[in-house]
């Protein structure tokens, strides 16, 4: 390592040590956040992400909380998804529940803003979704109410066809928009944008190849409904579990394994530095593990992990 790379870890370094003073992480949790959900975030921007995320009680590990830089140059997003928002509303004390429904063509639906109330019916023969609305409900206060229309909050891939989770789910996405809607309505929810509203800062295709790079794609990381809970029941009250449900549930499984590698491949080489591992001798040391991998830790498999951080700490331990 040469002088002036030395002198940038050092500073770099005193930084990390810093912004963990200031936001109570540790350092530890500072430097894995900016190698993964905050990567182009300037310092002062890491820690308002930080602290926003301590304020409203998201966890960044779990991709409740998360940041991105739609276009270079500007302004850094602190976005959050369903997950994130239905936490907020859960952690406050008033919170009494959130009702949710897709009004297609055909439906009767009415709502009264004055009067704070929303009347939807199924009808006989239901056409195309049109919205969705959600109402949360709070102890000794009004409702929040919402309602969002489809047309203008549908992802769309590059080509302008809807994504994958949208075009597959579309009554099951709009709901969830209209339900982090009413959170931030009912709660004033500040600094932290709905991941739906963030990713309209920039043309489709930019947004996902910059949050590819981050490792996850924010609006498809949808949790799977729990039927237990009135907010993930269907308009009718019914639970879910059909096939379609199944494939959900995979996709979600395959966005959570590569979200898990990310992580796992940020804290490896965050121990690897720690411990003075050169980069080109750890990937070296992983080919000898699973040849297979072509000394790439993220191809490793899980034992293969295993093996290198035993080696790693060996060589901790032999000073």
């Amino acid at each position: 390592m040469t002088e002036t790379q030395k002198s940038e870890t050092a500073l770099a370094v005193k930084r990390i040590d810093a912004i963990a003073e200031v936001t109570g992480f540790t350092k530890r949790e500072v430097a894995l956040v900016k190698a993964t959900v905050a990567k182009t975030a300037t310092d002062e921007e890491l820690m308002m992400f930080l602290r926003l995320a301590q304020k409203y009680d998201l966890d960044p590990f779990a991709h409740e909380i998360w940041a991105y830089r739609p276009v270079a140059n500007e302004a850094m997003v602190i976005a959050a998804g369903h997950d994130g928002f239905m936490k907020t509303a859960l952690n406050r004390p008033d919170f009494l529940g959130i009702s949710s429904g897709t009004v297609r063509v055909g439906d009767v639906f009415e709502y009264e803003p004055t009067a704070y109330k929303i009347h939807h019916k199924h009808g006989d023969k239901r056409g195309d979704i049109l919205g969705g609305w959600a109402m949360l409900e709070r102890q000794g206060k009004r409702p929040a109410i919402v309602y969002v229309e489809l047309k203008e909050h549908v992802k769309k891939n590059r080509d302008g066809q809807p994504n994958k989770f949208w075009a597959q789910w579309p009554s099951r996405m709009i709901e969830k928009v209209a339900r982090m809607y009413a959170i931030r309505m009912a709660y004033t929810i500040s600094g932290v944008t709905p991941a739906d509203e963030g990713l309209n800062g920039a043309s489709p295709g930019d947004d996902k190849a910059h949050l590819v790079e981050l490792g996850f794609t924010p609006i498809e990381q949808v949790m799977m409904p729990d039927p237990d809970h009135a907010y993930d029941r269907d308009t009718d009250g019914n639970g879910f579990g059909t096939t379609q449900e199944t494939q959900f549930a995979q996709a979600e499984a395959e966005d959570e394994e590569s979200d898990e590698v990310a992580q796992w491949c940020a804290d490896f080489w965050a121990l690897a530095e720690e411990t003075k591992t050169p980069r080109a001798m750890a990937q070296a040391q992983a080919r000898k593990i699973e040849p297979q991998c072509e000394g790439r830790v993220e191809k490793l498999t899980v034992e293969g992990r295993t093996s290198l951080i035993e080696w790693v700490e060996q060589r901790r331990a032999m000073g």
